[in-house]
């Protein structure tokens, strides 16, 4: 992986959210969480890049997967900054109950399931008025 980023980056080819993304997914599938901690700071620090929820929920859902709690709880805590101005609410509610109940945050998961309930009855409301 890392030849082909070198390669890459010898032949003028900038990385961008994906590509980083891809190899921070392969980091994961052997364990590295090392690996993994440079290309989350990779991206986070690229100004070129822009990270999105989605990357955020990624980035968190893959430090699950090797055990780096802690990690992933504080890409979780990104993803919640990013909840106001996200046009796709439900969906980042959706994202983020789902990875703290992966995290076994059971207080974070009621939190939110009751927030996302409230904009969802506030969302059926709006939409049969």
């Amino acid at each position: 992986m890392d030849n082909m980023m070198n390669e890459m980056e010898g032949k003028g080819i900038n990385v961008n959210q994906f590509t980083l993304i891809i190899r921070l997914s392969a980091y994961a599938a052997v364990g590295d969480s090392d690996g993994m901690d440079k290309i989350a700071r990779m991206l986070e620090s690229d100004k070129r890049i822009t990270l999105d929820w989605n990357a955020y929920s990624i980035i968190a859902e893959k430090y699950l997967n090797v055990g780096q709690v802690e990690k992933a709880l504080t890409m979780l805590n990104k993803l919640e900054g990013m909840l106001a101005t996200s046009k796709n609410k439900q969906g980042v509610l959706g994202v983020l109950l789902n990875l703290y109940a992966q995290a076994g945050r059971r207080k974070s998961y009621i939190e939110f399931g009751i927030c996302s309930s409230r904009i969802y009855e506030y969302i059926t409301k709006v939409t049969l008025a």
